[in-house]
């Protein structure tokens, strides 16, 4: 069932933060530049939960959703906007099918 468009979509507050604190840091800094230092604003953005929706505070930003078994990466557009991170990550493995086995037959010779 979906939720009712009254409701305003669903954000944990940790994302909310790291987005907000994301667009804060885009300013240039020429020292981190100058010492080759890795600035604030060129790491990812890192989340574990994966039931929260996609807000414009983290457009053309590349996130990190873990899935349960590793860290994918997720890069953020506009077409993605408004959809759960869960949606993008796969939690479940693809099942492998076992080949048929070609048998190798012997052929002996009747004396």
């Amino acid at each position: 069932m979906a939720r009712s468009i009254v409701k305003v979509p669903f954000v944990h507050r940790a994302i909310f933060k790291k987005s907000l604190k994301s667009k804060s840091n885009l300013k240039f800094n020429l020292e981190n530049l100058l010492l080759d230092k890795k600035s604030k604003f060129e790491r990812n953005i890192c989340f574990w939960n994966r039931s929260s929706s996609i807000n414009r505070n983290l457009l053309n930003k590349k996130t990190i959703v873990y899935n349960g078994y590793r860290f994918l990466y997720l890069n953020v557009n506009v077409d993605i906007l408004g959809y759960k991170f869960g949606d993008f990550v796969r939690t479940r493995r693809k099942p492998k099918h076992k080949g048929k086995k070609t048998s190798k037959k012997k052929n002996y010779k009747k004396n």
